[in-house]
C-alpha cells in the first residue's frame, strides 16, 4: 500500500488514502477521484498539484504550482513512482467555475 494525503486547496480540509502499489498511477489517479468527490464535496474539475515536486526555489502560493503531469508514468505502478516516501501530499485545486459565463451547459449534437 503507497499512502497519500490530499489537502483542498486554500483550505484546512484534507484526507488521508492507502491505494494498493500494484495499481498503476493512471488507474489510480482515475479511481480515486470519485473518493476525492464524495470525501471533499466537490465537483470533478480539479487538478492534483504535487507537494513533494515544488522546488524550494517556488515564490508563490503553493496550491498554486503546476498540476501533476503522469503523461510520462501512467502505465508504472504506485511503487514505482511514488513508493519511496512515507506520504505523498497533494493539493486538489479546483478549476475556475465559469459556468455563469455564456451557456452553462454541454448539449449533444449527434
Amino acid at each position: 500500500m503507497v499512502k497519500f494525503r490530499f489537502k483542498l486547496a486554500y483550505t484546512e480540509r484534507s484526507c488521508s488514502y492507502e491505494i494498493p502499489g500494484t495499481w498503476t498511477v493512471e488507474y489510480a489517479f482515475m479511481t480515486i477521484r470519485k473518493d476525492i468527490i464524495s470525501d471533499f464535496d466537490v465537483g470533478n474539475s480539479f487538478h492534483f498539484v504535487c507537494v513533494d515536486n515544488i522546488r524550494h526555489r517556488y515564490q508563490g502560493q503553493l496550491e498554486e504550482y503546476y498540476e501533476v503531469d503522469h503523461s510520462e508514468v501512467l502505465h508504472k505502478t504506485l511503487n514505482e513512482v511514488y513508493g519511496t516516501l512515507d506520504v505523498n501530499t497533494f493539493y486538489i485545486r479546483i478549476l475556475e467555475d465559469v459556468s455563469n459565463s455564456g451557456n452553462a451547459t454541454i448539449a449533444r449534437i449527434d
